[in-house]
């Protein structure tokens, strides 16, 4: 296991060679104390590989550079990312992403773990961005992002941001953000996260969470809130694939400033069943605009 300790200054470098050894060796990068980067390359990292700190608050990434995003694991396959923090309520840069996984050509990135996870700060995209990345399970995962017009979470089947990897080379052969994948983002679990929009008092429009072409996709508990027209965005994909199989359940809808927004689902194409079950926050605010367009619409 290699152990990192905060320096208080830029710890860039000697994270990224960390990184790189466990890369060919396998194995633990242990992160203690406020450790400052700019980006991490954490892609096309191998099974086994886990980033650990010792917990939110105990272990606390500090981003100083307004780059494509703090942690990039594009591309990975089998990575678990655990007990940490990422960025700062008063951070003064401006990610694009805190998290980043883009799919790639030939299907890499799959069966990711995020466990313990807390991200906060500004990011001008959204605070974990996922294209394509299928069989993931992730557990404890709280994204607050206070960027006005950005989302807490984006999963998408497609790139609908256009995101790169700086890591990948983007030839047709490898990695290419113009082809990706071609993969749906599928068979993910959600356990007791959080996502929240945390706009500030005025502010419009940051969004929980944007699903594009997402296919059984399933949130266990947990609590959303935002501002804006909805709390959960519902678009087919550039491809065609509409989103199937939704779930939530026992998923809290609030919003931070006291007024809900208008609907908690918003569904700007088919959507083949939608299952919400024993959440919270119906008797305040519409459940979809555009229930003609889900089919079929399970309420319990």
């Amino acid at each position: 296991m290699n152990t990192i300790c905060g320096s208080g200054w830029d710890d860039t470098a000697k994270v990224q060679q960390a990184v790189n050894d466990i890369r060919t060796k396998g194995g633990k990068l242990h992160l203690v104390g406020d450790v400052a980067i700019s980006s991490l390359n954490a892609t096309q990292l191998t099974r086994g590989i886990v980033i650990e700190g010792e917990g939110p608050f105990g272990t606390r990434i500090i981003p100083i550079a307004d780059s494509n995003s703090v942690i990039d694991y594009s591309g990975s396959f089998g990575v678990t990312i655990r007990d940490l923090q990422i960025g700062v309520v008063g951070q003064s840069v401006r990610p694009a992403t805190a998290l980043l996984g883009l799919q790639t050509k030939n299907l890499v990135g799959n069966i990711i773990r995020f466990d313990n996870v807390f991200v906060t700060g500004h990011y001008t995209v959204a605070t974990w961005y996922s294209f394509g990345m299928a069989s993931s399970r992730y557990s404890g995962l709280h994204l607050w992002n206070y960027q006005t017009g950005g989302y807490a979470a984006y999963l998408g089947s497609d790139n609908y941001n256009n995101m790169n990897s700086p890591y990948l080379p983007a030839n047709p052969d490898g990695y290419s953000v113009a082809t990706g994948g071609n993969h749906p983002n599928s068979d993910i679990d959600l356990f007791g996260c959080e996502f929240h929009g945390q706009a500030p008092s005025g502010a419009a429009d940051i969004k929980p969470v944007h699903i594009r072409g997402g296919i059984a996709i399933r949130f266990w508990g947990g609590n959303m809130s935002g501002s804006g027209n909805e709390l959960v965005t519902l678009d087919g994909d550039m491809d065609g694939r509409l989103c199937k199989k939704l779930s939530f359940i026992g998923t809290q809808f609030y919003s931070e400033n006291g007024t809900l927004p208008k609907y908690i689902f918003r569904a700007n194409a088919g959507v083949s069943a939608l299952l919400v079950d024993s959440c919270d926050a119906y008797h305040q605010t519409a459940l979809v605009e555009g229930e003609n367009m889900v089919d079929p619409l399970i309420v319990r």
